[in-house]
């Protein structure tokens, strides 16, 4: 099958990101360093991310887009 390839566009997305690696960071009480219900989640917003898209075909380059990510619930903030 012989195929046309100045008729396909391709595309794609990708997701980058600033700042400290994402994790879970844990901080203990003095002296209860061993406790497990004494574990505190600490959340950092020095972390950012951009989502983009473009496509490519014979010839031509499409623009740059960045994506809107939907709002984040308290359980993807840590």
């Amino acid at each position: 099958m012989t195929r046309d390839w100045n008729e396909v566009i391709w595309t794609n997305e990708a997701k980058l990101e600033l700042g400290e690696r994402l994790g879970h960071r844990m901080i203990r009480s003095p002296g209860k360093e061993f406790l497990s219900k004494t574990i505190q989640p600490t959340f950092k917003s020095g972390h950012k991310s951009i989502m983009v898209w473009r496509c490519i075909a014979h010839g031509m380059k499409g623009p740059l887009i960045k994506l809107k990510f939907p709002p984040a619930t308290m359980s993807e903030k840590g």
